[in-house]
């Protein structure tokens, strides 16, 4: 986790933008080109929750894609927004990109037959500037959030074919999500927070945005019905997130039962949970 950033008390007014323009990558492949350009602005949206939710802090300005200049902003362009839009703080979105990674896993069955076996990952990564009103830099730090995505075996003698960016995208744009947050919670002093950590997959990321965004019923009923699934890893991690639903909710029996359920359904994550709930 990258090192927390220092805040006084008195810089409570924050002014966000998006100073990443996807549109001046040159990337070939449009599937991927459409998961950057959705992930940075799920990134975007994430840290303007977290702005928003933050009682120590009060959202001034936002701008979605800040046009005009080119590279790092300098002090003179800071100084010239602060004229506009006075604040105490600039969060800047500098830089965003989405990429698989790849471990080949050999496999020897009963019969010594060795199959290759290619684990993807999907790891999204963002750069964020912090600048007060002068223009000083205070921070910039890169915030990378990753998740276990998709297992292919390799056709002997070929590479296995990588999934697609395009099908991966909901996935992308949760994790882009967390990013957001978790670059925001690395701010102190502040008031009283906590942090949850949440299992991601394509079907469980619609309910983590719901719950990201602070949408506590309309996750849980995303979540209730995947609690039921027939694959045991998806029915406990649904149910870790619903857990930590309820316990937003201030519903802590509820939560520490469905922490119970999880961990029965072997979410390593609910063990955390349960002892929070003693």
């Amino acid at each position: 986790m990258a090192p927390e950033v220092k805040v006084s008390p008195e810089q409570w007014k924050v002014a966000v933008i998006n100073g990443f323009d996807p549109a001046a990558l040159d990337i070939n492949r449009q599937g991927k080109a459409q998961a950057i350009a959705e992930g940075a602005y799920h990134a975007y949206e994430g840290v303007l929750h977290a702005v928003e939710n933050d009682d120590s802090f009060v959202l001034v300005h936002e701008d979605s894609l800040f046009q005009g200049v080119t590279g790092d902003l300098q002090p003179q362009h800071v100084q010239d927004l602060y004229m506009r839009h006075p604040h105490h703080l600039l969060l800047v979105l500098e830089n965003f990109n989405v990429s698989f990674d790849k471990e080949v896993e050999r496999v020897q069955d009963e019969n010594q037959e060795v199959e290759k076996i290619a684990h993807y990952t999907l790891q999204t990564t963002a750069t964020w500037a912090m600048f007060d009103s002068t223009g000083l830099l205070l921070d910039r730090s890169t915030i990378t959030r990753q998740e276990p995505y998709d297992s292919r075996t390799v056709i002997s003698g070929l590479l296995a074919i990588g999934p697609s960016y395009a099908n991966a995208i909901e996935t992308v744009n949760a994790l882009s999500h967390q990013i957001g947050a978790a670059y925001w919670s690395r701010l102190y002093p502040r008031s009283g927070t906590f942090t949850r950590t949440l299992y991601t997959n394509s079907a469980l990321s619609p309910a983590v945005l719901l719950m990201h965004q602070r949408h506590w019923d309309e996750a849980i009923e995303h979540l209730q019905p995947l609690t039921t699934s027939e694959s045991k890893s998806l029915s406990g991690k649904a149910a870790h997130n619903l857990a930590v639903a309820y316990e937003q909710k201030g519903k802590l029996e509820e939560a520490k039962k469905w922490a119970v359920f999880a961990k029965a359904r072997g979410a390593k994550l609910a063990n955390q949970l349960l002892l929070m709930y003693k």
